[in-house]
């Protein structure tokens, strides 16, 4: 026991010295973050991660209370996805009906038929390029498949019904999926907070890519993706306006 005294109090008269110079501080101060990240290097790797699998969610999680997919995976809903890159945002409101869809952005009003993209200019559709950007995070089945690593963190819920689920995932995880490139990145890791209501039924998704965003040169400090999902199960089988 007198050993183990002795040793704490080394250390402590050891970090003591540190702090007289700059150097030592400096020793310090690195040795701490080092620590940190080695911390959460940990929690990613070792935090028991729940597999985010839109398709089996029902059957894994239903006893557990967590939130259901099963209505948007059905595709049927108005939407509106918001994507904030540092201080430029972009919005893409409209409507989703299986592999049909007709929505805005930037003004300009687009329809889709499966991979197939039709811009509105001045009352005639004409042929276009997917507008999407980043869509592994704005397809909703996609979305699944890149956030399968993902680590469920806490729940927490509102006097209103509402429930928000929040997980964390690594840059590295995100790459993988996306890119299929193995990384190897010290980080603090990017948030995921899934939105349900009083049903438990998904209805916004909000992803805190701001560490996935810097290391591709996407951001210089922010990158956020919100998913927003109303009328789900609502909308009517949407007309082709090409005639």
């Amino acid at each position: 026991m007198a050993n183990n005294k002795n040793n704490n109090f080394s250390i402590f008269k050891y970090i003591k010295e540190l702090r007289k110079t700059e150097r030592g501080k400096g020793i310090l101060f690195f040795s701490f973050y080092l620590v940190f990240f080695l911390i959460i290097f940990l929690m990613i790797a070792f935090g028991g991660n729940r597999t985010i699998n839109f398709e089996d969610y029902e059957d894994d999680y239903n006893d557990k209370e967590m939130y259901s997919a099963e209505k948007l995976l059905n595709e049927n809903y108005r939407f509106i996805y918001t994507i904030i890159v540092d201080n430029n945002v972009l919005v893409y409101s409209g409507e989703k009906y299986k592999d049909l869809e007709l929505f805005t952005v930037n003004g300009i009003n687009y329809y889709r038929n499966s991979d197939n993209y039709f811009m509105n200019n001045n009352g005639v559709w004409t042929v276009t390029t997917n507008p999407y950007i980043y869509p592994d995070f704005l397809n909703f089945t996609r979305l699944g498949e890149v956030l399968v690593d993902a680590t469920y963190i806490s729940k927490t819920e509102y006097g209103s019904g509402r429930i928000l689920f929040n997980y964390q995932i690594s840059s590295s995880s995100l790459i993988k999926k996306i890119e299929d490139i193995d990384t190897d990145i010290m980080e603090i890791p990017n948030s995921v907070v899934f939105t349900a209501d009083s049903e438990l039924s998904l209805n916004k998704a909000e992803l805190d890519l701001s560490s996935y965003g810097k290391y591709k040169g996407i951001c210089v400090n922010n990158f956020k993706i919100i998913l927003e999902y109303s009328s789900i199960g609502e909308v009517e089988e949407i007309v082709n306006p090409l005639g």
